[in-house]
């Protein structure tokens, strides 16, 4: 049993590793495919995109509008910005916060208005842009890890947010919902917890 906690922990602080710095120096697969893959790779980045697309699934008809009209022009502003020379990443707590509050607000099972939730998609947009960016002296390098950051983080919300559209408007959907918004706190909490043990 302390085998298998300590082995969890050391998963989770991998998935912790900081943004600016761990997450994308794997450059591998190219630097488009490090900027793909670094919301998978980033636990509370990837806890904000599967909170955000329930939240645009749960009230069909999936529409692009929103996706496209907010958050993609949102997050490529931020990303933007970490090019900057004295841009200052975002610290940590406010992603995971970010994802908690999501979680939270699916668990409760509340219907939010359609502007709330826009205002929602805009705040995740600036947050994860904002704590997505790289340094490196190539622009071009640059430049093509923070297009690859970006497709990704539209595939995953458009990918949760369709699908999740599909559910049939039963009560036991209305449930999953709110398991699964209670599985983002839980785990954005002990995300949080580590983030604080982890600063000196």
């Amino acid at each position: 049993m302390n085998f298998s906690s300590r082995k969890f922990t050391g998963i989770a602080l991998l998935f912790l590793a900081p943004a600016t710095a761990e997450a994308h120096s794997d450059l591998r697969l190219g630097p488009f495919g490090a900027g793909i893959l670094h919301p998978i790779e980033t636990l509370p980045h990837l806890l904000v995109l599967i909170a955000v697309g329930l939240l645009l699934g749960r009230r069909p008809p999936f529409r692009l509008r929103p996706l496209l009209g907010i958050f993609a022009p949102v997050s490529a502003l931020a990303l933007l910005i970490t090019l900057a020379d004295h841009a200052t990443p975002v610290p940590a707590l406010f992603t995971t916060g970010l994802a908690v509050a999501l979680g939270a607000l699916l668990a409760s099972g509340r219907t939010t208005s359609q502007r709330v939730d826009f205002a929602l998609l805009a705040i995740a947009a600036l947050i994860l842009g904002l704590d997505s960016g790289f340094t490196n002296p190539s622009a071009l390098m640059v430049a093509k890890v923070l297009f690859g950051n970006w497709v990704c983080l539209l595939v995953i919300i458009g990918y949760v947010a369709f699908y999740t559209s599909l559910l049939p408007p039963r009560p036991w959907t209305q449930r999953a919902f709110r398991v699964a918004g209670s599985w983002i706190v839980a785990i954005g909490l002990f995300a949080l917890i580590l983030s604080l043990r982890a600063v000196p």
